[in-house]
């Protein structure tokens, strides 16, 4: 593992805190403002060096030093539990009573499980990474220091980690060299127990069937000591096997003893250990490839929202794209309700509310001020559980017409059986009258639902049909 610098990092890590700056800025955006088009893959180094200056304000490089750190000392701890755990199954395979071993049972208790293991790994651990290195990968996130929390959610550090290793396999031989590491510790203790038995005590190898005859086991024994003999590894002739299948063979002769043990070490370094040690050095080598050629997934949301990021190229090249159309106001239709509905939208803190001269009766509903979004929503919601027959917004005239208001128009009018406008104030600057009355007119509001006398509004929301 790199242990990242705060001011040197490796691809992997500025691409972590990438992607974590990347969710903390979706955390932290205003769900009012409109989300800009993602920048360009080429903008990549420049990401990076923006979000490494992000990152350190919010003390990340830091905390990334931390979980590497804590890494260690989590698949150190996991590494002591497997060699203790391949120290013990090597002990084992020899019986203190008899001082003997069970030629068959060793090999199925040190390479019998793990070639199980191996080709289940082989099946299916190439898409998860295998079941150790993820257990590795949970302890550290379960204890480690990227488990904190910003306004309720879980920490971006924290859950930018997960994201990068599920993109081109990260993850995948990432814990699968955790997993091959584990066994190989195992492995590897395993073999030490074996040899010092073997070097510190005298002990006679077996073989014990009642059914099998000699034949076959000196055609397993052969065939399995063929490779280890490429090595200069010894193989047991066939009166050895004889002997060891023997039960009045108390005492093995020393020469036999010595072939055993050296065809057993090179059958558990041939078949176990070696396999493992292949499949460490294919994760670990295509972990490195990938985690050196890190970029941060710029087609993602959230890169444009970071503070401080300046549009990098040759300029505009694309025009820009036209402005989503409004649309148009709904025609008169028939609702279930005969009631009526006063609102402002966006009115100025300075007018009276409701607006004086209306003279409602109290069947006529009022809603407050309707000035953000929210509240634009809690008014279609209320709009759409029980639509009013007839529904009058109020807009301030000295104000410029905007696409946000003409489209809040268009979007009640499709809950209410006729709306209509009430421009205020009356004395209203009249280019700004006409920009509202133009406004109006394009999406569909003609001049005969405009009032500009608040009586004549009222008066229309009192009417029952």
């Amino acid at each position: 593992m790199t242990t990242p610098d705060t001011d040197t990092l490796s691809p992997f890590d500025a691409c972590w805190l990438a992607e974590a700056m990347r969710l903390h800025a979706l955390d932290t955006a205003d769900p009012a403002r409109p989300s800009p088009p993602v920048a360009a893959p080429a903008d990549a180094a420049a990401i990076l060096a923006l979000t490494h200056t992000l990152a350190r304000q919010h003390g990340y490089p830091e905390r990334v030093q931390r979980w590497h750190r804590h890494a260690r000392w989590v698949l150190g701890g996991l590494g002591v539990l497997a060699a203790l755990a391949g120290f013990s199954a090597g002990l084992s395979l020899v019986d203190t009573e008899s001082r003997s071993v069970n030629v068959l049972w060793a090999l199925l208790g040190l390479i019998g499980v793990h070639s199980v293991a191996l080709l289940s790994w082989l099946l299916l651990g190439q898409v998860s990474g295998g079941a150790a290195g993820r257990l590795w990968f949970a302890l550290v996130q379960r204890w480690g220091p990227g488990e904190r929390t910003l306004a309720g959610r879980p920490d971006p550090l924290g859950r930018a980690l997960p994201a990068l290793l599920a993109r081109d396999g990260l993850g995948r031989w990432w814990f699968g060299m955790i997993t091959h590491a584990l066994w190989l510790f195992a492995l590897a203790a395993a073999l030490l127990a074996l040899l010092a038995v073997l070097s510190l005590r005298s002990v006679n190898f077996t073989l014990e069937t009642t059914i099998l005859p000699a034949t076959v086991f000196a055609g397993v024994v052969e065939g399995l000591g063929a490779a280890p003999a490429w090595l200069g590894f010894a193989v047991p002739t066939a009166t050895m096997i004889e002997a060891a299948l023997s039960p009045a063979a108390a005492v093995q002769d020393a020469a036999a003893g010595r072939a055993w043990a050296s065809w057993l070490v090179g059958c558990v370094l041939l078949y176990a250990v070696l396999p493992r040690a292949l499949a460490f050095l294919v994760c670990q080598t295509l972990l490195r490839r990938r985690r050196a050629r890190c970029l941060p997934a710029l087609h993602l949301p959230g890169f444009t929202l970071l503070p401080g990021l300046k549009p990098v190229g040759p300029g505009i090249v694309d025009p820009a794209p036209a402005p989503e159309a409004i649309g148009q106001v709904a025609p008169l239709h028939h609702v279930h309700s005969h009631g009526s509905l006063l609102a402002g939208l966006e009115l100025g803190a300075d007018m009276n509310w409701p607006p004086r001269g209306m003279g409602l009766l109290p069947a006529v509903a009022m809603e407050e001020h309707v000035d953000t979004r929210e509240q634009r929503r809690a008014l279609l919601s209320r709009l759409k559980s029980a639509p009013p027959a007839r529904l009058l917004l109020c807009v301030d005239g000295r104000l410029s017409p905007d696409r946000g208001s003409l489209r809040a128009l268009v979007e009640c009018s499709f809950f209410a059986g006729e709306l209509r406008v009430l421009l205020l104030p009356a004395t209203c600057p009249p280019e700004r009258r006409a920009a509202w009355l133009q406004g109006f007119a394009d999406i569909g509001l003609g001049s005969e639902r405009v009032f500009t006398d608040a009586a004549l509004a009222g008066g229309w929301l009192n009417h029952h049909d």
